[in-house]
């Protein structure tokens, strides 16, 4: 369960975000559906939840139920359900143009580990880590950087990646301060723990 809430965690840092927030009166009770959840563990909160979403999210309103409708899905397990959903949004209305990718890359390796394909899921996590990688080639951009190295600490030894944050902190490039933040919290990342969610879809 905790590792499952990091991989969430990972996804919800490429979310969309509008810049004039609506207040949705409903979205009190979904959340608190969500947290009833993780206090019990009761799926029926999710289901719940589910079910208030789907009964008020509209053309309009959509990208405030994205980040708990994808929180939802994983929490399940309905990975057919997310990668369908993904699929139907427009690229344009990711921040970044690698955003949409980056999800059903992630959701196709998610859906192949619960499926017990190692095989599968590798690749798709090999994917997800070329993507991220041609990101940060590309232009300065420290969520892609942040989420390369939590994606290379999911299919590599913690001291790998380790190996590698501390070449980058010695060489002082651009990237040096955001690899010496990870540098010291891998060990906790690579175990499972929790990370901060940011959602940042248009």
């Amino acid at each position: 369960m905790i590792r499952k809430i990091l991989y969430i965690g990972a996804l919800l840092l490429t979310c969309c975000t509008q810049k004039e927030s609506i207040k949705i009166p409903e979205m009190d009770r979904i959340t608190q559906e969500v947290q009833q959840y993780y206090n019990s563990k009761d799926i029926q909160h999710l289901y719940n939840a589910k079910e208030y979403i789907d009964s008020v999210e509209n053309e309009e309103n959509s990208y405030y139920f994205f980040d708990t409708r994808i929180q939802i899905y994983v929490l399940l397990d309905e990975y057919e359900e997310a990668i369908s959903y993904i699929e139907d949004i427009d690229a344009s209305k990711f921040n970044k143009s690698y955003q949409k990718q980056f999800y059903l890359y992630c959701l196709k390796a998610m859906q192949a580990t619960f499926n017990n394909d190692s095989i599968l899921s590798k690749e798709y996590y090999g994917k997800t880590i070329g993507l991220l990688q041609n990101q940060v080639n590309l232009e300065y951009d420290e969520t892609a950087f942040y989420e390369l190295y939590l994606m290379k600490s999911k299919i590599n030894p913690c001291a790998l990646v380790e190996k590698e944050l501390d070449s980058i902190i010695n060489e002082d490039g651009q990237y040096r301060e955001i690899a010496n933040i990870l540098r010291s919290s891998i060990g906790h990342l690579s175990s499972g723990e929790s990370i901060a969610i940011e959602r940042v879809l248009k």
